[in-house]
């Protein structure tokens, strides 16, 4: 690049002067500032002025044009600039500030700045497009960009879309549909050599095209069905393919609630190659799930999404999930990528629609209901975004939601095209108080002018007030009074120029939802609930007037209307969040209600509706699809478990809240402990312990060097932590199962051992290799319990095999093998004068023991005595404390002599000598060395 620098004749010392000041002659052409998270306190009072940096850098971009007239910065020099002496000026003045940091030896040159703006308007090409940016804004018409797709309109679908299946029912095909790149319709718009993602505008107007056709083919054509209603979601991957979600709904007698339907509409098998040779080849290019390795729905269980799918001869339908499709073992084989598939691994799809598209369709079938929310969720979820969690040092934290437009979503946006589609339409009803409706400013418009208004512009609700006090006429001769609120949507339109309801001629297909409201709400969930059971009121004094009694609050007139009575309202209000809420949020709106304002039979009330309170809770681990179902009995006793949960963190219990648990729930409940879908991160578990070793105290350190050292060496080791209460036990036990954890020295990953009340607390964990890890914390433990549920057991041991000694039979049975032989310190057995060796010992235990086990009761043989366990083992250890007992006496006898020949010295030999002169006696005689050596 030849520039103007080359007519330049520098010298050194100007070299040297522009090389002092290189940064800020890059800040006076640069677009953006620098961001950072920048720490001021190691900045001292005098010296170089120094700062700290944490975090990543960050470029800041500005408007087009500046906020303030006279003060532009960056990017926007460019668009006001001039190209003249004045831009040279503001450029030098923006970049050196209001003091020369360099001094006053080194001055920005006006003849380097000029220069270098005449070669970012000569070569950059972003400097040329802010040049012109000002004319172009200028010409451009004032227009206000919406983004309808945030996630509080996304979540507005999701409500209408709810509210289309509680009048409607669930939807009978779940359907999506991917673009395909090499449809004809592209290439012959792009060519063969080109990508088609460098081609979104073409890419989007053929997939509009082919959607319009599918919605054409199911919807208007009734190809797979008579439709109802419809709702259908177009997403964008991050730099992929825009795709439709589509949900349908089908007539009755057209939905495939059975095995023979869902075949007829539904296939997942390979097709075979000589009757259907274009099937084949469509299934085999787009239908394939695989190779799994290396792509995102791969983990180290397997495929995230199942595959491959098991060989079934015929469709199976499985309660809470999708059903199990026929795939029948066959020859036909799909060879992709060097590597051979089967129906196992064959997307479900629909045969005429795959036929119609060439593209990847796939058909599903949503049976149970129980699934239909999660979908709806799924299709309504929002798009693509990039989020970001700053946590300061005061633990406070800061979410930032960044949204991530691809090229394909970009280009649909700009060219209008509809993201989002839905049949009946509804119509969203609003809810307030009296005067408090929303008021809405246009941009540009005069505020002053806004607040003048006397009467506050009238809503849906209001008309709705209108219509009952006219009692008016609508489709149908229907008149207004007969009706509830949500009903009024089909029977009359709402007109928003003239803001009242306008009579239809005909009844029409339409469906009305009052916004929601949350119980925590107070006096609107009460409005909300009264406009849902009371036709006709004609304002919200009418509406709080029950039997001509007006009452104060929404709250007392359902009370009046029985609504409050026999938990109706928390029934109904149960029923209808489970349309459209999770089993999470039910369970949490539970928990509320059970804290705040409880029930007079919560139990009935969970027993009711269990169902819908645990629709999440179907795989203890959601996220692995591997892991099997779990029965209703389990599924309804894991719900109470995890309702339980949150009560403790609102500082309660089921008990307390008024629900009643059988005793054969309490003893399930304590099988779930920690459900792995909800582990800790690692990275969570790896903090938590640093920061609890920077707090040990000198005894805690050294305990958990010693426990930290045993399991690098992997060997078996038993360690006992004492100390008074409030030293911190807990705290390093805690720290323990941590490092356990952060070393994967446990396979599973989870919370810290539970504090649950009363009882033994015990962490137990199996390793990779077959190890078992155990911590007890003796905590909550009752000592004399202990004890006296041990004597017992003896004593019951002790019992069971004196009585069978009554028995000839039995008795013949005891004794030595030779008669008359007595084993020296070896085992006693009760109540004969038999000593044996430990092993003949243990065998006659036994018998005494199991005799009665064998003779007394029906299977005893296969079913034994409690304590059979405790009198097997009895021999072998009376035989070891015997054994421990003689050899004990040795050293004893060593070490008592050695201090009895010192005590006889003039000058005896100091203790510590002493000492160890006996211990290498003591230890030589045990290895079995004679008298001269050990003398």
């Amino acid at each position: 690049m030849q520039t103007n620098f080359e007519h330049h004749n520098y010298n050194l010392v100007g070299a040297l002067k522009f090389q002092a000041l290189i940064r800020l002659y890059n800040n006076c052409i640069s677009f953006t500032s620098l961001g950072a998270n920048v720490d001021k306190t190691v900045r001292g009072q005098m010296g170089v002025d120094v700062f700290r940096i944490s975090g990543g850098l960050s470029h800041l971009v500005s408007s087009v044009e500046p906020l303030v007239t006279n003060d532009p910065g960056y990017a926007q020099i460019y668009v006001v600039g001039n190209g003249g002496e004045e831009e040279t000026r503001l450029r030098i003045t923006k970049a050196s500030g209001r003091r020369n940091p360099i001094g006053a030896r080194f001055v920005m040159k006006e003849d380097i700045v000029s220069d270098l703006m005449k070669i970012m308007y000569q070569h950059n090409p972003y400097a040329k497009v802010y040049r012109n940016a000002r004319t172009t804004l200028r010409n451009c018409p004032s227009k206000t960009l919406a983004l309808t797709t945030i996630h509080r309109a996304m979540g507005q679908l999701y409500q209408d879309s709810m509210a289309i299946v509680r009048k409607y029912g669930p939807p009978s095909l779940f359907i999506t549909m991917t673009a395909n790149p090499k449809w004809k319709d592209i290439v012959d718009e792009i060519g063969h050599l080109a990508s088609a993602a460098d081609h979104p505008v073409f890419v989007d107007r053929v997939f509009k095209l082919k959607v319009d056709a599918l919605l054409e083919e199911i919807v208007d054509y009734g190809r797979l069905g008579r439709v109802i209603p419809h709702v259908s979601v177009i997403e964008f991957q991050k730099r992929g393919l825009p795709h439709l979600h589509l949900m349908v709904t089908l007539e009755e007698d057209d939905r495939p609630d059975t095995a023979e339907k869902i075949d007829f509409l539904v296939t997942a098998e390979v097709p075979d190659p000589k009757h259907e040779p274009k099937l084949y080849d469509i299934v085999s290019r787009l239908m394939i799930h695989g190779p799994c390795p290396g792509r995102p729905c791969w983990s180290k269980n397997g495929c995230s999404s199942g595959y491959p799918k098991p060989f079934t001869p015929r469709t199976v339908t499985v309660s809470g999930a999708y059903p199990v499709y026929r795939r029948r073992i066959s020859e036909n084989m799909v060879v992709k990528n060097k590597r051979t598939f089967n129906s196992s691994h064959v997307v479900p799809y629909n045969k005429y629609l795959s036929l119609k598209f060439d593209c990847h369709i796939n058909v599903e079938i949503p049976v149970d209901s129980t699934a239909v929310k999660y979908l709806y969720k799924y299709i309504t979820k929002g798009h693509d975004r990039s989020s970001i969690e700053i946590k300061d040092g005061d633990e406070t934290k800061a979410f930032l939601d960044a949204r991530y437009i691809s090229a394909p979503e970009a280009a649909w946006r700009l060219l209008k095209f509809p993201l989002s589609r839905r049949w009946p339409p509804v119509t969203r009803l609003a809810i307030h108080d009296k005067d408090e409706q929303l008021i809405y400013f246009k941009d540009g418009g005069e505020i002053a002018e806004t607040l003048k208004i006397q009467e506050p512009a009238m809503t849906n609700l209001m008309a709705f007030f209108v219509l009952n006090l006219e009692d008016a006429v609508g489709a149908d001769g229907r008149r207004a009074r007969t009706l509830y609120y949500e009903d009024i949507p089909e029977y009359f339109t709402w007109n928003k120029k003239n803001k009242a309801w306008t009579a239809r001629k005909n009844k029409t297909v339409s469906v009305g939802r009052i916004f929601s409201v949350s119980y925590l709400a107070g006096e609107k969930f009460y409005l909300r609930t009264l406009l849902s059971h009371r036709k006709g009121p004609t304002s919200h004094e009418d509406l709080r007037t029950v039997d001509g009694i007006l009452s104060p609050t929404y709250q007392d007139a359902c009370n009046l209307l029985g609504l409050l009575v026999n938990d109706y309202l928390y029934d109904k209000a149960l029923e209808e969040a489970s349309s459209f809420q999770s089993g999470h949020q039910l369970r949490h709106f539970f928990a509320l209600m059970l804290v705040n304002s409880p029930p007079s039979n919560p139990t009935e009330l969970y027993d009711k509706h269990w169902d819908s309170l645990t629709d999440d809770l179907i795989r203890l681990n959601w996220k692995d699809k591997h892991t099997p179902l779990l029965s209703k009995s389990r599924r309804r006793v894991y719900g109470l478990f995890k309702l339980e949960l949150m009560l403790e963190k609102m500082n309660t219990n089921l008990s307390r809240a008024g629900m009643i648990e059988s005793k054969d729930d309490k003893r399930k409940m304590r099988h779930f402990d920690e459900v792995p879908g909800e582990v800790e991160s690692m990275a969570i578990v790896v903090i938590r312990l640093e920061d609890a070793t920077q707090k040990f105290n000198v005894e805690q350190q050294g305990f958990f060097n010693t426990v930290k050292r045993s399991l690098k060496r992997q060997l078996p080791a038993l360690f006992y932590l004492d100390g008074p209460g409030g030293t911190g036990k807990t705290f390093l036990l805690n720290s323990i199962i941590d490092l356990c954890r952060s070393t994967r020295q446990l396979r599973g990953a989870g919370k810290a051992p539970k504090r649950r009340g009363e009882g033994r607390e015990e962490e137990k964990r199996q390793g990779e290799r077959g190890r078992e890890i155990h911590i007890y914390d003796p905590k909550f433990d009752d000592p004399a319990l202990a004890y006296e549920t041990a004597r017992r057991c003896l004593i019951d041991t002790l019992g069971c095999g004196l009585e069978p000694l009554r028995f000839l039979t039995c008795s013949k049975l005891l004794g030595p093998v030779v008669e008359g032989t007595v084993v020296p310190n070896g085992t006693r057995v009760p109540g004969t004068a038999s000593v044996l060796d430990p092993i003949r010992g243990a065998f006659n235990i036994g018998t005494m023991i199991q005799w009665l086990d064998y003779n007394d009761c029906f299977l005893a043989a296969e079913w034994g005595h409690l304590s059979d366990n405790l009198g097997s083992i009895l021999a072998v250890a009376d035989w070891l404390s015997r054994t421990a007992v003689a050899e004990g006496k040795k050293p004893l006898k060593i070490h008592g002599g050695l201090v009895l020949e010192n005590s006889f010295n003039r000058v005896g030999l100091d203790h510590v000598v002493l000492v160890k002169v006996a211990s290498a006696t003591v230890t030589s005689k045990l290895l079995g060395s004679g008298y001269l050596v050990v003398v």
